[in-house]
């Protein structure tokens, strides 16, 4: 295509991506909730859960990574992967626990990411805004006018304007009627 620049998807890019959230989602998990002064407050309305809660996510990304280091001879990259990725472990505590230079703790880390990602991919877990059902968009607000006046956005989403202005249209009959 002339004038767009494609992004080339990298199963290191998508690991790396799906590690940040998996990571931001198990220190939420893992730590004490703590009220969000600049979090938006509920409108108390119950809607029933749409998509996948965080809880799913770190399972999934946890069988992801089994799944994607299940051969034999992956067992050590796979320890490695536990210890580090998904329990969160200082990088110096589990090189000296495994044993591991620097040179092959980077080779075995960069095979990690790869075979993890294409199994990321495979699962439809990269994005993860496509992964949680996420809306690119704000959704847009219900609303109407009636003879020049807002009509609520739960009337209008539950009867539809026509029946609103009909709704109307026979109030204005009736206090014409009643007032002549």
């Amino acid at each position: 295509m002339v004038g767009k620049e494609t992004l080339s998807l990298s199963p290191k890019l998508a690991f790396d991506v799906c590690h940040e959230v998996y990571a931001a989602i198990r220190g939420d998990l893992d730590g004490i909730a703590l009220i969000d002064p600049n979090k938006v407050p509920s409108d108390h309305c119950w809607r029933p859960q749409s998509g996948p809660r965080g809880e799913e996510y770190v399972a999934d990304f946890a069988l992801a990574g089994r799944k994607a280091l299940s051969r034999p001879e992956d067992a050590s990259r796979l320890i490695l992967f536990n210890l580090f990725y998904l329990a969160l472990n200082p990088y110096q505590s589990v090189r000296h626990f495994i044993g591991l230079r620097e040179d092959t703790w980077a080779m075995w880390t960069e095979e990690i990411r790869e075979a993890v990602g294409r199994e990321i991919i495979r699962r439809q877990m990269f994005p993860p805004r496509n992964y949680f059902n996420e809306r690119t968009k704000p959704r847009k607000q219900l609303t109407g006018k009636i003879n020049g006046k807002p009509a609520s956005a739960h009337a209008v989403s539950t009867y539809g304007m026509n029946y609103l202005r009909s709704t109307e249209e026979f109030r204005g009959l009736a206090r014409g009627s009643a007032t002549s």
